[in-house]
């Protein structure tokens, strides 16, 4: 053979790729095609090689010739449908990986992937329905295990995704994604320090795992170590499932020094909860002469401008303003050497003027903010389901001297089956949206930005809780520790409302002890 003979150049690439120089191999493929464009195998295997380099548009390219050459293989539909997942084209990812399932059933690449697709798409029941199968016919196939037990994760069936997973990391103890999982399940169990040792091996083993670095980082806040948890929270930026995007800013980060003369620029990261919350460790930085700007949604514009020492406030996606340095709100407890909850006296630290909407004139019963959705995430899973139902508030709507005030933003479908007044219209942004709260003698939510409203404004509130809810909410301290006017009501069992409402009637009729000494008594 010549040595630029196409069969040279795809030996030559299979001894790169075997020795790690994935570049080099990518261009002996590329090289040996030029000489040889209808070689299937070597585009499916070159498709392959720049996956890994994150090269997803050529990879994509590739991997749809290879399919083209070779139809109806199991192993090539599955690479197409990794590069067109690559490629964020889920849909039709999915259907090649079906169409690899279809030629060969339970494929155990194939089932692999399109489960774990499903169970990122929120279809958890169609996750465990490819992926069931699979696992029974390959029972030591270590991804299908993992994935199969995420599904289950989502579906609210932790203790079988514990003991798939318990069984995986037997036959294969240096298993970092099942490990990963495995600490997934004791978390979602409340089982805290089996989590956080889970999520500590497969660290060991995986030192830049990002989410079970993150996963290990909200354990130790569940569990009150904050100190020790906000260098790990820092890998939130890595996490693929987070979908962050850090933004380049040409100034540097701050070094959490004093100002002294500098303009800083915190930009919120996440939700509208998490902006509210995190927004009081700007109170903290010392400024000597300098200047703090906030970036954050344009709906929490109006209600955080001129609160906790902020010069100024912009939109998110408006121009930046000048500054010599930045920091994401959710970094300042790590850069300013926060330990805990600081402090806990420090809400309220936002403030409204109650709503024009609402007046006091011949008023007589108690006013309740009603909210009962939140984010549409973890719907099949009973642990952690955060919506429930209107119906769920029926006891205090029929309750005599309550009036109910409905806060629910999103009000899609039926209305409650009782008296609420719907003040949804009014909520035009946060400020809005605070000047209701603060019309309120007492929010009762299930949707956390509405309890983080409530508590960073001082209102006595209500949070309705999932059976396993976020970090923020823990209540190790028998209290709420962010927000001293806000107490938690979770399930007694996953999905069990009712029992959760049952506990707020209960400690309402006794009276919630709310900030300055008084209690606060349903009628």
């Amino acid at each position: 053979m010549m040595a630029d003979s196409p069969e040279k150049l795809f030996q030559l690439a299979q001894s790169l790729e075997s020795g790690g120089d994935f570049a080099a191999a990518a261009d002996a493929y590329r090289r040996g095609l030029e000489l040889a464009p209808d070689t299937g195998e070597a585009h499916h295997n070159l498709a392959g090689i720049l996956r890994r380099l994150g090269l997803a548009d050529e990879s994509l390219a590739y991997a749809r010739r290879a399919a083209q050459l070779l139809p109806g293989r199991p192993p090539v539909l599955n690479s197409l449908g990794q590069s067109l997942e690559q490629s964020d084209l889920a849909e039709e990812a999915e259907a090649a990986f079906r169409d690899a399932l279809t030629s060969e059933p339970n494929y155990p690449p194939a089932a692999a992937n399109l489960g774990r697709l499903l169970e990122r798409r929120q279809r958890p029941d169609e996750a465990a329905a490819v992926l069931a199968p699979a696992q029974a016919a390959n029972p030591g196939d270590a991804a299908l295990n993992v994935n199969l037990a995420n599904a289950y994760l989502g579906l609210g069936r932790p203790d079988e995704a514990a003991s798939l997973l318990n069984a995986a990391t037997a036959l294969d103890p240096d298993l970092a994604p099942a490990l990963n999982s495995l600490g997934t399940a004791h978390y979602i169990m409340h089982d805290w320090a089996a989590a956080a040792a889970a999520f500590t091996r497969a660290i060991a083993l995986d030192p830049e795992f990002a989410q079970a670095r993150e996963n290990l980082a909200q354990t130790r806040f569940q569990m009150g170590s904050y100190a020790v948890g906000w260098p790990d929270y820092e890998w939130r930026w890595k996490n693929p499932d987070n979908h962050l995007t850090k933004i380049n800013f040409a100034a540097p980060e701050w070094d959490g020094k004093p100002l002294a003369g500098r303009t800083l620029l915190l930009h919120a990261e996440q939700g509208f909860g998490d902006a509210i919350q995190f927004v009081r460790f700007a109170a903290a930085i010392e400024k000597q002469g300098g200047r703090i700007l906030l970036a954050c949604q344009k709906e929490l514009v109006s209600l955080l401008t001129g609160a906790c020492k902020l010069d100024d406030v912009v939109a998110l996606d408006g121009p930046v303003p000048d500054h010599q340095c930045h920091a994401a709100l959710l970094s300042l407890p790590r850069m300013l050497g926060i330990t805990g909850p600081w402090p806990a006296g420090s809400a309220p630290y936002l403030s409204a003027a109650p709503h024009a909407a609402i007046t006091d004139v011949g008023r007589t019963n108690m006013r309740i903010g009603a909210a009962w959705a939140g984010r549409r995430r973890h719907f099949m899973d009973a642990y952690r389901n955060r919506s429930c139902q209107a119906l769920d508030f029926h006891a205090l709507a029929e309750r005599p001297g309550v009036s109910l005030f409905g806060l629910q933003t999103d009000t899609a479908g039926e209305g409650p089956p009782f008296a609420m007044t719907d003040l949804s219209p009014h909520m035009t942004d946060f400020a809005a949206s605070a000047a209701l709260v603060q019309a309120m003698d007492i929010i009762v939510t299930v949707d956390t930005a509405l309890a983080h409203l409530a508590g960073a404004l001082g209102k006595p509130c209500a949070v309705m809780l999932a059976y396993t809810s976020d970090w923020r909410w823990n209540d190790i301290y028998g209290r709420i520790p962010w927000y001293p006017s806000v107490f938690a009501f979770r399930q007694p069992a996953p999905g069990d409302w009712s029992g959760a409402f049952s506990d707020l009637i209960l400690a309402f009729e006794a009276g919630l002890p709310i900030p300055g000494g008084s209690k606060l008594k349903l009628p």
